[in-house]
């Protein structure tokens, strides 16, 4: 199972999204659905006759058209969208796990610093994981990108998720969250992020020296200021060999 941090902090969200906008996209897509006379002679003859009346509309082409709009709010209901933000900490090994762990109740996706991705991928060269992610990175913005109207990657990404998991951050992510920084794709996504409607979730990880540095608190805090929710490290035997706090919140 996933670790309680992780795991409450995505109950957390995902009731927040169901409770919010997509409560709005449910109720216009089945207000849409009861508009088609269709439908509303369908549910009529479920309700006079019961289950057998359906059998009728099981061809009904007209009927299951509008009925199939309603599978793709509906389903958003039951799995939220988690974006997981993964920056230049050795702690990025992990993100495969994590992310295992998140696709059994949400549909995920990766954005990952250059940093953070040279971090999954020499995770994987060296044996820790095998899995084979795909990661949304600086040059899928750009190389999306050739004219005015073409879509805006980090903006796509805003809209599509309902919880950004930043995991793990950096003692740099931090701080380039905390001012406002944007110079990638990452960054980019949480300066457009809607703190007021959708959760941002930030789990540092860094060296213990790192951790305990004041400035590190002050972004922290001003994070938390704005909204975010902040998952803290756990104290280990870190890589570089250094035993204290700043070790990613455990995901098993």
């Amino acid at each position: 199972e996933m670790s309680a941090p992780f795991g409450e902090e995505m109950e957390r969200g995902t009731l927040l999204v169901r409770e919010e906008s997509q409560q709005d996209a449910l109720q216009e897509a089945t207000s849409a659905a009861l508009a088609n006379p269709r439908v509303r002679a369908m549910l009529a003859a479920f309700r006079e006759q019961g289950p057998t009346a359906l059998s009728a509309y099981v061809n009904d082409e007209e009927c299951s058209a509008a009925l199939e709009a309603l599978r793709g709010p509906a389903q958003t209901m039951a799995r939220p969208r988690v974006l997981v933000g993964v920056t230049g900490s050795v702690a990025a090994v992990k993100v495969p796990e994590l992310v295992a762990k998140l696709e059994a109740i949400a549909e995920v996706r990766v954005v990952a610093t250059e940093r953070g991705a040279w971090f999954v991928e020499k995770g994987r060269e060296s044996g820790y994981h095998d899995a084979t992610l795909r990661l949304e990175r600086d040059r899928d913005e750009w190389d999306a990108w050739t004219r005015i109207g073409d879509p805006i990657r980090h903006i796509e990404l805003k809209k599509w998720a309902q919880i950004f998991l930043v995991a793990p951050a950096s003692a740099d992510a931090i701080a380039k969250l905390a001012n406002g920084l944007c110079d990638d794709l990452l960054t980019c996504v949480a300066r457009a992020w809607d703190l007021r409607r959708k959760p941002l979730v930030v789990a540092p990880a860094m060296n213990t020296s790192m951790w305990a540095h004041p400035v590190t608190a002050a972004h922290l805090d001003t994070l938390k200021a704005w909204g975010a929710t902040v998952l803290p490290p756990v104290s280990k035997t870190l890589a570089c060999g250094d035993t204290g706090q700043g070790a990613l919140a455990p995901v098993d």
